[in-house]
């Protein structure tokens, strides 16, 4: 069964504290990694997974891919397009899987919502949930909780959460 877990957190260290688990519990499973992130989570990510010893030889499949990078392969004036996505993503897929499940984690659509480009995201968010039709996998998404914050983000959160199977928040919010 696909989950599409979308995670709020107010300060990085329950990000990472998050994604540690996440990886540990795949990989535990035999399940390939794939994580899609900015450059600078990918360093302190990478680090935490090696010292905490969850990356180790011969452990599992960890594929770590730039989210910046991706996001540039799959837009067209601003917008993710569909074939390009499902070509992208897919292609990744393919390489990890090798028909086992995976776990995805992805922050392009937090660069999206960084850049302004919340409904971009969303778009981005909905691409995801036709892919998982497709291939099987548990995708994490994380936001920053400050970036709801005002009466005018109510409805985007609505909509983001709408978008995912499970909603999960940082402990304190």
């Amino acid at each position: 069964m696909n989950r599409h877990t979308v995670f709020f957190y107010q300060r990085e260290v329950f990000l990472f504290n998050h994604l540690v688990q996440f990886a540990k519990e795949g990989l535990d499973k035999g399940e390939p990694l794939l994580f899609v992130t900015t450059t600078d989570h990918r360093i302190v990510l990478h680090r935490r997974l090696l010292n905490e010893s969850v990356l180790a030889p011969f452990k599992g499949v960890y594929l770590a891919m730039d989210a910046t990078d991706t996001l540039s392969r799959i837009m067209v004036d601003d917008w993710p397009d569909q074939d390009l996505f499902m070509k992208e993503i897919g292609d990744m897929i393919r390489l990890i899987a090798h028909g086992t499940r995976i776990r995805i984690y992805g922050e392009m659509v937090s660069v999206l919502w960084a850049r302004g480009q919340c409904n971009a995201a969303i778009q981005l968010e909905k691409l995801w949930n036709k892919l998982a039709t497709q291939y099987e996998f548990a995708l994490l998404c994380a936001y920053r909780s400050s970036d709801f914050e005002g009466p005018e983000k109510v409805s985007l959160r609505r909509d983001v959460c709408a978008c995912h199977s499970d909603v999960v928040s940082a402990p304190g919010l």
